[in-house]
Parts: C-alpha cells; sequence; structure tokens
C-alpha cells in the first residue's frame, strides 16, 4: 500500500505510479488505483523471482500537473521457511 500527503494531510484522488527494478535489469510500471479520502492506495503485484536476501529497488511517484514527486525505497526479498 502507499500513502499520499501534503503537509502531514492526506492526498485524496491522485494515482501514484509504482516503478520497480527487477534482478534481471528490467523495469516494471505500474499505475496504481486513485487514492481514498485517507490519502490511501494499494495494488496486489506478481511475485518477483529473486534471491532471498536481494534488495528490489523502487520508486513511487505522483504527478501533481507537469511535475512528477517520487520517493525512492528498497525492498528486501525474505523467504522464510
Amino acid at each position: 500500500w502507499a500513502s499520499v500527503s501534503v503537509n502531514g494531510q492526506p492526498l485524496a484522488n491522485v494515482q501514484p505510479l509504482l516503478f520497480l527494478n527487477l534482478p534481471d535489469g528490467s523495469r516494471v510500471n505500474y499505475t496504481m488505483p486513485v487514492t481514498g479520502g485517507d490519502g490511501r492506495t494499494s495494488l496486489k503485484i506478481p511475485p518477483i523471482a529473486a534471491a532471498n536476501g536481494m534488495l528490489i529497488p523502487y520508486e513511487l511517484c505522483v504527478p501533481q500537473g507537469e511535475q512528477m514527486f517520487c520517493a525512492r525505497q528498497e525492498y528486501l526479498i525474505l523467504n522464510l521457511p
């Protein structure tokens, strides 16, 4: 899930974009559903084929007019027995 806010206030009716950098070097783009009144949205993505302990870089962007505001993070692949 993602939460979008401006100055601590939830931002409704925006459609974030998710960009994943996969282990094979490819990049996958997803358009997330529009945020609700609480500024939240979620998207279920297919499993990523990656080794245990691998970091998957991703970027979540919110378009606002002609500008794009983005946050970069990494997701840790953790396969527990």
